[in-house]
């Protein structure tokens, strides 16, 4: 039996998302899953547990037809290597603070 140990309801999010790294470097990857609470993404780009990075990506919300742009200051709460495909990571990332309009998008 699996035990869920996260607080937040995960649902799946195949969207592109642009990672600003500290140093200034982007790059774009794809997200696997979002919550309330942060985000999991697979890439072949290096990231590193406690890492902070920006990241960028669209959502959009069927209910009302709204489309909307997030931009959240994330840490890299944890980073495993794939076996396949090879050379990819699935990395989570945990969003640091979230304002009150990303957070009521984010809801929906």
């Amino acid at each position: 039996m699996l035990i869920e140990r996260r607080k937040n309801q995960r649902v799946a999010f195949a969207q592109d998302v642009t990672i600003i790294k500290a140093n200034g470097d982007k790059f774009i990857c794809k997200a696997d899953n979002l919550s309330i609470g942060g985000l999991a993404l697979k890439t072949a780009e290096p990231l590193f547990s406690g890492e902070r990075i920006l990241v960028r990506f669209e959502a959009y919300t069927p209910k009302d037809d709204h489309h909307f742009e997030m931009e959240l200051m994330c840490h890299v709460s944890h980073a495993v290597k794939l076996t396949h495909p090879e050379g990819m990571s699935m990395i989570g990332l945990q969003f640091v603070k979230i304002d009150r309009t990303n957070s009521k998008n984010l809801k929906q």
